[in-house]
């Protein structure tokens, strides 16, 4: 359960962007010759999907730029990327003029200090409950769980509880036994 004013900030949200290592995953990284790669949530991928199906904007903001991180991109279907960009402050600001959202409609999810600049741009920072300390202490709402693990899928649906369209997003998997 939120405080009134956090589901007041929430409601206002129209664009999610998150950073990639940390949060969409648990910022381990495993080199290619053990198997490699990130190992992404279901869960927060299943988020994203409601958050398309809310008309909510999404996009990743990531100082790396690597195929894995396109190609999950693409299964969650999120179209705005900023890879490679370790000026997370002006690639919001990109993404803030080209989806032509205001900075307080917007939240920026991040775990570590390059995600800070970006996430001033936004009028709502989000950290993972593992996030840096002073991430934590600079975001607006830390979430109960850490990156990887449903940090994403706890935003997203904080976010469309706030905006009172959850339960309309859940009822057709709700169907009662027979």
């Amino acid at each position: 359960m939120h405080s009134p004013n956090l589901d007041a900030q929430l409601s206002r949200i129209r664009l999610m962007i998150f950073d990639v290592d940390g949060v969409l995953t648990d910022g381990s990284l495993r080199t290619p010759h053990r198997g490699g790669g990130r190992v992404f949530n279901v869960h927060d991928g299943f988020g994203f999907y409601l958050a398309r199906q809310a008309g909510l904007q999404l996009a990743i903001c990531s100082g790396k730029d690597e195929d894995e991180i396109r190609d999950r991109a693409e299964a969650l279907r999120v179209p705005t990327l900023r890879l490679g960009r370790l000026d997370k402050d002006v690639a919001v600001r990109e993404i803030l003029t080209e989806l032509d959202i205001a900075p307080e409609e917007a939240m920026f999810v991040g775990d570590d200090l390059f995600d800070l600049p970006g996430m001033a741009e936004t009028g709502f920072a989000v950290a993972p409950a593992d996030a840096r300390p002073e991430v934590c202490e600079y975001a607006d709402w830390v979430l109960s769980l850490p990156g990887g693990q449903g940090a994403v899928r706890e935003a997203i649906e904080g976010v469309l509880k706030a905006r009172g369209q959850w339960d309309d997003l859940v009822a057709p998997f709700m169907r009662k036994k027979a």
